[in-house]
């Protein structure tokens, strides 16, 4: 019997012990450059996992401006038939940089509407 409930504490002090571990990995979680990102987002879209890679470019353009990131994000959409958040990106990229990507103003006309 004595056996058995040091066997339980033990138990119990290594579930308490992962439980704070693991918070403090949660409160130290790193933060991944917007370049990481995207290339997170790539690979995720060639997998064809484009719910995810949207996700991921939307996070990389939040932490970092940029059209490259937005024409991705915008086709991403478009691959889904999000329509609504392909017109919002590609009228971004349109207004903001269209001789850049001259493709985002052809596309952004064939959304249906």
């Amino acid at each position: 019997m004595q056996d058995y409930n040091h066997f339980l504490m033990g138990l119990l002090i290594v579930g308490i012990w992962s439980m704070i571990a693991s918070f403090d990995g949660l409160a130290q979680e790193e933060e991944v450059p917007a370049a990481r990102l995207v290339k997170q987002a790539d690979k995720m879209l060639q997998k064809g996992n484009i719910y995810a890679a949207a996700d991921a470019y939307e996070k990389a353009f939040d932490k970092e401006q940029n059209m490259n990131t937005a024409y991705k994000l915008a086709e991403a959409h478009r691959y889904s038939r999000d329509y609504k958040n392909a017109e919002k990106w590609y009228s971004k990229v349109v207004d903001e940089a269209a001789g850049q990507f001259p493709m985002a103003r052809y596309r952004y006309g064939l959304i249906p509407g």
